[in-house]
């Protein structure tokens, strides 16, 4: 009985206490964010997982429609404030993409791993007509697409080149090989 006892009051402390901690969670503050757009969009579907390939559109938040379900193949953004990424399936070339508000196309997304490239350092790589640049986290092409090949910044500089060839790496990526490699700042400025 003693031991029924102490394990249903560890398993009540354990319960107790993930219920405290579950409480202490704060989710993030959008406000101290440089934003362009104080509202924002969120995604929906009939799909409650937004699978791939489940058309998607975006409603802003009073529940009024303001891009229709079905008009872009899937939403990879569910929170569009200042730029969405959409799976454009209508375009000649089926293509994932950021778009602004007004449903404009700013830039082709670059893809590593099967994902939207992550932003390093506040940028992340953009593609436009094949050659790869930096956007920020606002949606602005900060440095134009103008590389052949580019890695992300890291300790301030990114390796870039204006000619370069993929070869099979691991698996399950490409990797990129240059013999015009050079560095650049988060300017765009060639460093040494």
């Amino acid at each position: 009985m003693k031991k029924t006892s102490t394990i249903l009051f560890l398993l009540l402390f354990a319960i107790s206490c993930s219920r405290h901690e579950y409480q202490k969670f704060i989710p993030h503050d959008y406000s101290d964010v440089d934003s362009i757009h104080t509202d924002y969009l969120v995604s929906y579907s009939d799909d409650s997982i937004f699978a791939a390939g489940t058309p998607c559109g975006y409603k802003d938040t009073n529940g009024k429609i303001i891009i229709p379900r079905g008009k872009y193949e899937s939403c990879w953004t569910d929170t569009f404030r200042n730029y969405a990424i959409v799976w454009d399936s209508a375009s000649t070339f089926s293509l994932i993409v950021a778009i602004d508000r007004k449903e404009r196309i700013l830039f082709d997304i670059y893809l590593f791993d099967n994902w939207p490239d992550e932003p390093s350092e506040g940028l992340f790589r953009v593609k436009r007509n094949e050659k790869v640049g930096f956007a920020n986290e606002l949606g602005q092409v900060v440095i134009p697409c103008q590389y052949q090949c580019a890695f992300p910044f890291e300790n301030g500089i990114a390796r870039v080149a204006y000619k370069c060839t993929e070869y099979e790496g691991d698996c399950e990526h490409k990797a990129p090989e240059s013999e015009e490699w050079f560095f650049i700042d988060k300017n765009g400025k060639k460093v040494k």
